[in-house]
């Protein structure tokens, strides 16, 4: 008997042991991806999604062969994902992307150059599924802090175009794409989805909106210090008329700088009675300290390109900044969508070989000093051809050792392939080495598990028509 209740004892600290050690085991791998046998690439509904005959890239000799390993690999149903329409509302094609979607916080989307019709159709379209089936409320663009702010408080008083040109500043999207986007976030019946934006270039550039942000700062100020509140309007109006002439900001800069620094100091030594006084406009005084701590972050990053030494350390530092404040504060329960530049959401640009960089924080590295990386899901978007912006055109990749000439390989359009789940092993190699990869209508060397969590490859692109 004794020695039945030993085998026993026995039996039970193995099984612990065995269950510790898989526990262990698991916590070291990536997270599950559905089995073969849920096969969430199958299609159940195909309206509005096409056919792999419609989806076939034809042969194009001019670009070189790849390992056909790599080919392999991709080619894998388990290693891709076949993306079936850029427009459809049917997002049956989309299902595998759920669990690498699930529990992130923010998403980022990129572009290896702004504008092109496919990027942002794709991009619109991810939108809405994240909106509607993991619920990311908050879109944030490559935009104005202040004037994304100033028309999601007045969104519905708006048109959908008034909306886009008030509010994304670059007229790069002003196009019937990114229109549709702001139509969709009108209309929407359900839960709401939210516009925001990170970029410190702001009304600088915006002028339509300088009076709006001259008028925010004074509101604020006017009810402790009615003197200083129109000074600060005016200095406000001054900054935004002079600001884009170099002759002005190398003569001012230090004034400039000295201007925003006092209302930074005044509004942070005055923040409870502020907070009392406008109880009924949540986070006024909070927005109005960021904001202007984002344009004096603009200062330095214009003045370097006056100096005819652009630095990308000032802007995107105060991007990740912004996008910090739209996570913990404006937005602190919701899930964020990013809408940028390839350059920007990339965790690690220094390992770009282009000079223009010259090893210098973006923003996606920025975001790494705030948040967990696991809690962040990174996308860029490449193109094998096309228009790219200002007539510009992506040049067909010459090297084997490209991103595009590997996607290719596949003769798959619309491709969409995740790097951050999948462990190195053979076939998928070049996700860990330096290769190819285009920025702008250029190509440069890029370790794309360094960078992505993802990306997502298109066939072609073409110029999107633009609504002004």
């Amino acid at each position: 008997m004794n020695d039945l209740k030993q085998c026993f004892k026995y039996l039970f600290l193995v099984a612990i042991i065995f269950i510790g050690l898989s526990s262990c085991h698991k916590e070291n791998l990536p997270r599950v991806i559905r089995t073969d046998e849920e096969n969430c690439w199958d299609i159940h509904s195909w309206q509005g999604l096409e056919h792999d005959s419609v989806l076939y890239i034809n042969e194009i000799p001019e670009i070189p062969a790849v390992d056909q390993h790599y080919t392999n690999w991709l080619n894998n149903k388990e290693n891709h994902i076949q993306i079936r329409s850029l427009m459809s509302t049917n997002f049956e094609d989309l299902k595998c992307l759920d669990d690498y979607i699930e529990g992130k916080k923010i998403v980022q989307l990129g572009e290896s150059g702004h504008g092109p019709k496919e990027y942002n159709l794709m991009k619109v379209r991810l939108i809405k599924y994240l909106h509607e089936v993991h619920g990311f409320n908050v879109i944030a663009f490559e935009s104005g802090f202040f004037e994304t702010y100033h028309v999601n408080a007045h969104f519905m008083e708006l048109s959908s175009y008034d909306a886009l040109k008030k509010g994304i500043i670059h007229s790069v999207w002003h196009t019937e794409e990114v229109l549709d986007l702001l139509h969709y976030m009108k209309y929407f019946t359900g839960h709401k989805l939210q516009l925001a934006g990170f970029d410190c270039q702001g009304g600088m550039i915006n002028t339509k909106m300088a009076y709006e942000r001259a008028l925010f700062l004074n509101n604020l100020v006017h009810k402790m210090d009615a003197s200083y509140a129109a000074h600060v309007f005016t200095t406000e109006m001054v900054i935004c008329r002079d600001y884009l002439n170099c002759d002005s900001l190398l003569t001012n800069i230090d004034e400039w700088k000295a201007e925003y620094t006092n209302l930074i100091a005044f509004i942070e030594s005055n923040m409870d009675t502020l907070n009392a006084i406008f109880s009924d406009v949540p986070l006024y005084p909070q927005i109005a300290l960021q904001f202007a701590k984002s344009n004096l972050a603009n200062l330095d990053n214009h003045y370097g390109y006056c100096l005819g030494n652009y630095k990308y350390n000032p802007r995107d530092s105060a991007m990740a900044a912004n996008i910090r404040f739209l996570k913990e504060v404006m937005f602190p329960d919701e899930k964020i969508i990013v809408w940028a530049h390839n350059a920007h959401i990339a965790y690690n640009l220094d390992n770009y070989s282009t000079a223009e960089w010259n090893g210098e924080r973006m923003m996606g590295n920025w975001l790494l000093d705030y948040f967990d990386r696991k809690d962040l899901y990174t996308i860029g978007l490449y193109a094998l051809r096309g228009w790219l912006y200002a007539d510009d055109s992506l040049r067909i990749p010459e090297s084997s050792n490209s991103l595009e000439a590997i996607c290719y390989s596949t003769h798959k359009k619309n491709l969409f392939f995740d790097i951050e789940n999948h462990l190195p092993e053979t076939g998928n190699e070049w996700m860990d080495q330096k290769i190819r990869a285009s920025h702008w209508s250029e190509y440069d060397k890029i370790n794309l598990r360094k960078e992505y969590d993802a990306i997502i490859f298109l066939e072609s692109l073409t110029k999107p028509f633009y609504i002004d």
